[in-house]
């Protein structure tokens, strides 16, 4: 695995504080490191209970086992990028939490466009992407912690320069902020991420993912086209009609039965 040969601008916590409100979360809850092994655990393994973890953040300039969706390998140029994440205590059952993980990614588009990253885009579940291509993505992991309260972790990875032999290991399209902005200011954007965030976390706990609902179908790169979802071994086609009160990805088939889904992967259906 390659490293930034420019290491002039590490991530740094104090920089990181310096653009956040004085009265964030964040203040006393933010850990900086050189390498953990993923940043979500990071959070998960602290010896604290889980309103005390409410509002931390892990950021890290490196992962020995950054994990994306279904245990896939989070790929990243150490010393280049964006890997944090975010915990949430929540007075609610982790069966209420259904959509967070779209308001999350809701949250982090804001986020990019307050740094000045436009034409940003969503596919369901929760990749970023720009004219799509992969720019992040998103994994949320839940810990009940009583019958009426959740810990959410939302783990988050932004491409800001990827090495080519890194690069190499993607088996999808992608692009980093480097190639659509240049030269990325880590900290601030990470503050920028942080901000929206516990705004979106303060929201959800008392609406859930209704006031998120209508900007991530607008972000919707897959939109009213026709796609292929897979579920294991199973392929359905359909077009995108948008997502549920839940998250749930709603499709109708070429019989007119609409169906929703909430696990799997998508693509555009090749033309015929």
């Amino acid at each position: 695995m390659s490293t930034c040969t420019d290491r002039s601008q590490l991530l740094d916590r104090d920089e990181i504080l310096s653009h956040l409100a004085e009265n964030s979360l964040a203040l006393d809850r933010l850990y900086v490191y050189r390498e953990v092994d993923s940043t979500n655990l990071c959070l998960l393994e602290k010896n604290i209970d889980a309103q005390q973890l409410s509002g931390a953040v892990c950021v890290a300039e490196m992962q020995s086992a950054g994990r994306g969706r279904c245990d896939r390998i989070w790929v990243a140029t150490p010393y280049c990028n964006v890997m944090l994440s975010a915990s949430w205590h929540f007075e609610l059952p982790a069966a209420r939490l259904a959509g967070l993980s779209l308001a999350a990614a809701v949250s982090t588009i804001r986020a990019l466009q307050d740094y000045g990253v436009g034409n940003v885009g969503l596919k369901w579940p929760n990749d970023i992407v720009w004219q799509e291509k992969k720019l992040g993505g998103l994994l949320v992991e839940t810990r009940s912690s009583g019958q009426q309260s959740t810990l959410a972790i939302v783990g988050l990875g932004i491409n800001v320069r990827l090495a080519e032999d890194d690069a190499a290991l993607i088996d999808q399209p992608w692009v980093d902020l480097a190639a659509i902005i240049g030269v990325v200011d880590r900290n601030r954007l990470v503050a920028f991420i942080i901000t929206r965030l516990h705004e979106m976390f303060r929201e959800f706990a008392t609406m859930g993912f209704a006031p998120f609902q209508p900007e991530w179908e607008r972000l919707d790169v897959f939109a009213n086209r026709w796609v292929c979802l897979q579920q294991g071994k199973h392929t359905i086609e359909g077009q995108v009609l948008g997502v549920d009160a839940n998250g749930g990805l709603r499709v109708i088939d070429s019989l007119g039965i609409v169906k929703t889904f909430y696990t799997g992967d998508i693509s555009l259906r090749p033309a015929t």
